[in-house]
Order: structure tokens, then C-alpha cells, then sequence
């Protein structure tokens, strides 16, 4: 979890005189309220927490804690297809172990098969990521993954975010110019210093 968001949270309890960890949408009441702003980023990490708790509950009621500590450890047969550092995400665990744990800046391509926009994003992306060793490019197909377009809240294809351990640092919507993109993508491999 964000320490940001986990000390806001503990900051919440404390004020409000519940105990830490309290019911989350008690928690989500409060950010409603009072800090709207930080409400989209306490839907991304609950939303993570409720699935990681689901998964170690179907697991036989593990510990969801330890659960999410052997998250790096574990090395899961996964169903995604990777090539020249391409993520092809297929379900909401593969995001989790493959962009949000990634020790690798990842560049996150929300698209679609019908967007003609994204035809001409998606291989522009593929031909200035792959070559790099530093820097992942993931594609998530909205209409297979609507889970994770509710999450990051995606109103429009194609959509690019920019994860680096495990925190969203950038993002844009929709075709830009390829400056935008060879910024961002410089931006993340270390190429340029952020200013």
C-alpha cells in the first residue's frame, strides 16, 4: 500500500478514534468527504487489496498478508505472452505480478481492436520500447479486462499510463504527437532526469 495513503489512513483512524485496519468503506467515506482529490488512488490500492484478500481467502484462507509479502518471491506459471519485454496482460493477477511488482518502470497501453487510434499508438509504442532493457511496455485490451479499466479509470482508448514501483507517475489519453511519447518513454528508461 501507498505509504502516503497509509499514514493518511492511519491519520483518519486516529482523528475519527477507529481502529487501524477499519472497515474500508468507512475509510472511503472519509476520502469522499474530505479529500477527494486522493479518492482515485485509494480506489487503485483497495481495489488491489480486496483482490489479493479474495485470492488468499479461494486459497484456502491463507494469510492475505502473506500472501501479498511472497507476491515477489513467488514465481507463478502465468498465462501471459511475453516478448521483447511486450506484457500481453490477461487477468487482474498478471497486472498485479507483471506492472504493479515489476522492478522495471512499466508503460501501460489501454486499448482496443475496433480503436483506430490505437492501431497506429500500439506499434509505435512496440518499436521504441522493445529495444530497451530497462523499461516494460504492457497492453491491456479494455474489452477482456474490464476490471482494471474500472480501476485506473479509463474513459477513452487509447489510454497510457506510466507505472514505476508500483505508483502511477504519469499518464496521457488519446493519440498525441510523438514528442509526448519518445518524453515519456525517455522519461521512464532514465534517458532524462525528471524536471
Amino acid at each position: 500500500m501507498s505509504g502516503h495513503i497509509t499514514m493518511r489512513m492511519q491519520t483518519v483512524c486516529q482523528t475519527e478514534k477507529l481502529s487501524f485496519p477499519v472497515d474500508l468503506l468507512c475509510v472511503e467515506s472519509y476520502f469522499k468527504q474530505n479529500e477527494p482529490d486522493e479518492l482515485h488512488s485509494l480506489h487503485i490500492i483497495l481495489f488491489f487489496v480486496v483482490n489479493k484478500m479474495n485470492n488468499a481467502i479461494s486459497k484456502g484462507l491463507r494469510s492475505p498478508m502473506r500472501s501479498l509479502a511472497n507476491l515477489r518471491r513467488a514465481k507463478a506459471i502465468s498465462t501471459s505472452i511475453v516478448h521483447n519485454e511486450t506484457i500481453l496482460v490477461k487477468n487482474n493477477e498478471e497486472f498485479v505480478n507483471k506492472v504493479m511488482n515489476n522492478e522495471k518502470p512499466v508503460i501501460v497501453n489501454f486499448h482496443a481492436e475496433w480503436c483506430e487510434p490505437c492501431k497506429i499508438l500500439t506499434p509505435k509504442l512496440k518499436e521504441l520500447i522493445e529495444p530497451l532493457d530497462n523499461l516494460d511496455l504492457a497492453i491491456v485490451d479494455v474489452e477482456e479486462n474490464a476490471d482494471l479499466v474500472h480501476t485506473f479509470e479509463v474513459k477513452a482508448v487509447p489510454a497510457v499510463i506510466a507505472v514505476k514501483n508500483g505508483l502511477i507517475v504519469d499518464k496521457f489519453i488519446g493519440l498525441v504527437d510523438a514528442d509526448m511519447i519518445t518524453n515519456l518513454i525517455d522519461k521512464m528508461s532514465g534517458k532524462k532526469t525528471n524536471s
